[in-house]
């Protein structure tokens, strides 16, 4: 009699009645969009992939930013792109996927809260600052935002890049190294999030040591107004400079240029009785 009445008052008042099986009917059936993972990084993007949900017609994914979340775009994949991105930052991402009906998105549940972070830049401007017999330093760019820096040396005889230094400032210097030696260098920066993210290594600094200083093994006068001079051997050089003078601290001056393989050197238009002084360099 109750139901009855019910019915009949709401008639009465012109009041549509549902039952609550209707109502949840017409609300969002769709479930948690899953598995979302970061993939193919880059230094200003990140990649997001997902599970596919079955019913979505598709997904909007969100990104936090200056303390709220934010739509970042619509798509009908499982994946996305997330572009125009700062180096070397940190970023937060949720998925969810979204049906259509009569024209209006609904929504389902949110994914759990992803956290990717873009690589550091790629290092500029490598330069060698200073050169030793057995050392090189090195200098270049400062890249935002990265935590620490590597220094790779090309090994001609494993065929390869290894690591020799790794600092926290943009400067380094790579020890033990040969004398009068070509050497090849790259330099990344990396940061330190949940594990190590690295940047894209520098182009290739090619540059040299310097070379040990050629000491003079003998100095012989057998023809009158000539000398022969003999230098130590010192390897993998152009050229060496032949110097004289009439006093071992007066000025020096330049008798002439010699090739790498040349140890001697006769000089020519000296004075009798004269006492001369020589010296070589590389």
């Amino acid at each position: 009699m109750k139901k009855v009445l019910n019915l009949l008052l709401a008639a009465v008042l012109g009041v549509s009645v549902f039952s609550a099986a209707s109502l949840t009917a017409s609300a969002a059936t769709l479930p948690k969009v899953t598995s979302v993972k970061a993939y193919n990084i880059d230094d200003d993007e990140i990649n997001l992939k997902w599970k596919k949900v079955k019913g979505a017609d598709g997904y909007q994914v969100k990104i936090y930013s200056k303390g709220k979340w934010k739509a970042v775009g619509l798509t009908k994949k499982t994946n996305f792109e997330v572009d125009d991105r700062k180096s070397a930052t940190n970023y937060r991402f949720k998925v969810r996927a979204y049906e259509l009906k009569k024209g209006k998105r609904v929504y389902g549940k949110y994914s759990s809260v992803v956290v990717a972070a873009t690589e550091p830049d790629e290092v500029d401007n490598v330069k060698a600052s200073a050169k030793g017999k057995t050392s090189v330093t090195l200098k270049w760019s400062k890249v935002p935002r990265a935590s620490r820096y590597q220094v790779y040396l090309y090994d001609s005889a494993k065929g390869k890049y290894v690591r020799k230094v790794t600092v926290k400032k943009n400067t380094a210097t790579v020890k033990e190294l040969k004398a009068g030696t070509t050497y090849k260098f790259k330099v990344r920066a990396y940061i330190k999030d949940d594990g190590t993210i690295y940047g894209n290594y520098s182009d290739v600094l090619e540059t040299a040591t310097r070379t040990k200083t050629p000491e003079i093994t003998s100095v012989k006068s057998t023809t009158k107004g000539k000398a022969t001079v003999k230098w130590s051997d010192v390897s993998r050089e152009s050229k060496y400079q032949l110097y004289y003078a009439t006093s071992k601290s007066g000025t020096y001056k330049r008798y002439d240029t010699y090739a790498a393989n040349d140890t001697d050197a006769t000089v020519s238009g000296l004075t009798s009785g004269k006492t001369y002084y020589f010296k070589v360099r590389t």
